[in-house]
């Protein structure tokens, strides 16, 4: 649950970020894609261009509220995240994976099957579509020769 409640958050900032985007467009005032392109708009907004009308600024003042209310809230699931997978062993062995932090830990706990019915990270890896299982590549072997 904790790992959906972030993706959800993220979701919403992310929409919320495309809705600023759209709606400053049309007033002529773009950035790229992305929220680190967010500043670019604020900077945009703040400048005292005259063809942006003043409800339109406050308008979007009440959006980047919300976006700045999503990013906390996000940080604020990151750090539980970190807490519900410091504590735990599974979490801690998947960590050590290259590459994997405590969200991904969270993640592969969360809606991955239970890491000891594995016999080898082979077997994990083609349960996930990562490589093919064990079984299957000494038949491609024989085919092909």
């Amino acid at each position: 649950m904790a790992y959906r409640m972030r993706d959800m958050l993220v979701r919403q900032r992310t929409q919320l970020v495309n809705a600023l985007r759209g709606h400053l467009a049309e007033f002529g005032v773009t950035a790229p894609k992305g929220i680190v392109h967010l500043g670019k708009l604020l900077a945009a907004m703040e400048d005292k261009d005259p063809d942006l009308p003043e409800l339109v600024r406050h308008l979007a003042r009440r959006q980047i509220e919300q976006i700045e209310a999503l990013t906390c809230a996000i940080e604020d699931q990151d750090k539980t995240l970190r807490q519900i997978t410091a504590d735990e062993t599974t979490a801690a062995l998947l960590r050590t994976i290259p590459g994997a932090g405590p969200l991904t830990a969270a993640a592969v706990q969360a809606f991955a099957p239970p890491l000891d019915t594995f016999s080898r990270g082979r077997d994990f890896a083609g349960c996930r579509g990562c490589a093919p299982p064990a079984w299957r590549s000494w038949s491609r072997a024989a085919v092909v020769a």
